[in-house]
């Protein structure tokens, strides 16, 4: 409940600094939520840099940019969409086989 001051310029005063302070204080909530949000990018960035590290002991692959087809194996199925149609490429074999 708001407590009525006597005189209208203490009345204006009174919630003038009543204002205020709710201003600040929900200042102060958005502020801790803007750091809360902040600290959680800054885990999340961490942690995605933490996953991408290359480990020396890991596999490696180089892909020719040359190329024109690709091939994949069973693994790299689930990465794939089935179109139900089938594939017309040929392979050559670095046999000589296609």
């Amino acid at each position: 409940m708001e407590k009525k001051a006597e005189g209208e310029g203490e009345e204006v005063t009174y919630k003038f600094d009543k204002e205020t302070k709710e201003l600040g204080e929900h200042f102060d909530q958005l502020l801790a939520s803007l750091d809360e949000g902040i600290e959680e990018a800054d885990e999340k960035i961490a942690q995605a840099e933490a996953d991408l590290e290359w480990e020396e002991d890991e596999p490696t692959a180089a892909l020719d940019s040359a190329a024109t087809s690709g091939v994949v194996t069973e693994n790299d199925e689930t990465h794939l969409l089935d179109t139900g149609e089938k594939s017309n490429k040929v392979f050559l074999m670095p046999n000589g086989e296609t």
